[in-house]
C-alpha cells in the first residue's frame, strides 16, 4: 500500500497524479474503452484459434498497464483491507491525521493491478507512538472494485 494526503475527495485523474500513476491511469482508461467492443468483435470470429490468439494478445497488452514498482513512489504500509475500506498503522511522529481528512491510496492487488482510490479517514487512534487509521473508500473504479471483491473472496477463510 502507498498513500499520500489529499486536500479533499478528488477525481480519478487528480488522484492518479497525486499517487504517481498518471501514465498508468491514461493507459488503463484507453484499454477499458476498447475492451467491450473488442470482446464483441471476438465473439463474431468463427475460427476458435484466431479468437483465442486475439484474446491472448489483448491480455498481454493489459499487463503492460501494470505499473512498475519504481513508477509509483510512496510509502509502503501494512494494512487490513475490506471491500469498502481499510485500516493501517503509521508512526505517530510521521504524520497527523483526524477524522474527515482525505488520503490518496494505491494498493497493489495480486496480479499487479493497482487499486487506486480516495479514502475518507473515519477514525484515528493513538497507541505506542503509532496512529491507527481507519477509512472508507471513495471513487473505486468498476474494474478495480471487481478485482478487490475477487481478492477478498479468494482470501476469505469462510
Amino acid at each position: 500500500m502507498r498513500w499520500c494526503r489529499l486536500p479533499a475527495c478528488v477525481d480519478g485523474e487528480t488522484l492518479a497524479n497525486a499517487v504517481g500513476l498518471t501514465d498508468w491511469y491514461r493507459r488503463d482508461n484507453a484499454l477499458a474503452e476498447l475492451e467491450d467492443p473488442l470482446n464483441a468483435a471476438i465473439s463474431q470470429i468463427s475460427d476458435a484459434a484466431t479468437a483465442s490468439a486475439i484474446r491472448t494478445l489483448f491480455s498481454a497488452v493489459q499487463r503492460l498497464t501494470t505499473p512498475a514498482e519504481n513508477e509509483a513512489p510512496g510509502r509502503l504500509t501494512p494494512m487490513n483491507l475490506s471491500v469498502d475500506g481499510i485500516s493501517f498503522t503509521v508512526p505517530e511522529a510521521e504524520t497527523h491525521m483526524e477524522p474527515g481528512d482525505w488520503l490518496g491510496l494505491v494498493i497493489t492487488l495480486p496480479g499487479g493491478y493497482p487499486l487506486m482510490t480516495c479514502v475518507e479517514v473515519i477514525w484515528v487512534g493513538h497507541a505506542n507512538e503509532h496512529l491507527h487509521i481507519g477509512g472508507r473508500f471513495h471513487h473505486v473504479h468498476d474494474r478495480a472494485a471487481k478485482k478487490l471483491a475477487r481478492h477478498m473472496l479468494l482470501s476469505s477463510t469462510h
